[in-house]
């Protein structure tokens, strides 16, 4: 009954970061923001420390039977939870590190935009002011041209004058088109910043995407170490059980042939009487012996069969990591 209903609630645990919801997730929304994927790194952490806070109680209470593998696969098992709870805190030590680079990152952005955008408006006041004074002097030289025509002695003078005042419109051209690429560079200058920001969020979410791929494959190399580990000591177990089986064979040869050896001596009758008593005492020893390697051999079966009820769960684990790992990779 034990071990029929731990794994159902191992499934319980796993449930908090089902790779269904999150494939769903990213068929919606092929590009999710920097706050859905700390969302999804923090409900990754929560799933691993609640299964591990139900299991690691579970696995020694029920399971743990005093031999030598049962031993060493709690060893391995409680081996496996320090590593995963160093990658834990490793994620969480580099998660914050990358949000004060972010912050960092945004700061300087905002300080960069803020000294372009005050440049920007202080040029475009100062060729604002440029332009005001050419004008003031456009109209100055107006007036002292409509002054100079009336006097027919300073022709030169307005033709000065004429000349000026014809350059006047060609130079308010030049400063109302150095304004207008003021005021587009800054357009440009929002622009540049919110493509920034995108590429930033994507540097992070790429970086993201490499530590998981990494922790995949670390998680499915220990799985793989501990399989093959598990295995050699089925092969172990196998071999014993084997031998308990020959020496049960013998046994019951032995058992035949003290039966054998009785049936022979009732037929000799009271000649055989002592001979008799130290067969039949014989047969004792071999019937407790036979019972002894009986219990043996039940004992053996039954840590053949939790071992591949524990291979079992393994592969299950397995399966799940490279899921997991291959929904990292498509993510």
């Amino acid at each position: 009954m034990g071990s029929t209903g731990e794994p159902g609630r191992k499934r319980r645990h796993f449930s908090s970061i089902s790779p269904t919801s999150a494939g769903a997730a990213a068929k919606k929304q092929p590009f999710a923001p920097f706050s859905e994927d700390k969302k999804f790194v923090s409900d990754m952490k929560d799933g691993w420390k609640s299964w591990f806070a139900a299991d690691i109680d579970w696995m020694p209470d029920r399971y743990c039977t005093g031999t030598e593998p049962s031993r060493t696969l709690l060893k391995a098992a409680k081996d496996l939870e320090v590593e995963i709870r160093k990658f834990l805190m490793s994620v969480e030590k580099d998660s914050f590190s990358w949000h004060e680079k972010e912050v960092n990152l945004k700061v300087e952005l905002a300080d960069i935009a803020q000294r372009v955008s005050l440049f920007s408006e202080s040029r475009i006041a100062e060729l604002e002011q440029i332009l005001q004074k050419l004008a003031n002097e456009r109209v100055l030289l107006e007036t002292k041209f409509e002054e100079a025509t009336r006097e027919p002695s300073r022709k030169e003078i307005i033709q000065e004058f004429k000349a000026l005042v014809s350059s006047l419109p060609k130079d308010m051209g030049i400063m109302q088109s150095e304004i207008d690429k003021n005021k587009g560079s800054a357009v440009e200058l929002n622009s540049l910043r919110a493509e920034v920001q995108y590429l930033s969020s994507m540097l992070h979410r790429k970086h993201n995407l490499e530590l998981r791929v990494k922790a995949a494959i670390e998680a499915e190399a220990t799985s793989q170490k501990r399989l093959t580990s598990v295995e050699a000591e089925i092969d172990e177990l196998r071999w014993k059980l084997e031998a308990c089986g020959r020496e049960m064979v013998a046994g019951g040869f032995s058992l035949k042939v003290c039966s054998d050896q009785v049936g022979k001596l009732a037929e000799d009758g009271w000649q055989s009487t002592v001979m008799y008593e130290n067969t039949k005492k014989r047969l004792l020893e071999v019937q407790t012996e036979s019972d002894n390697l009986r219990q043996s051999f039940v004992g053996m079966q039954n840590k053949v069969e939790k071992s591949r009820l524990d291979v079992t769960n393994m592969l299950i684990e397995l399966e799940k990591e490279r899921y997991q790992a291959t929904l990292f990779l498509l993510l």
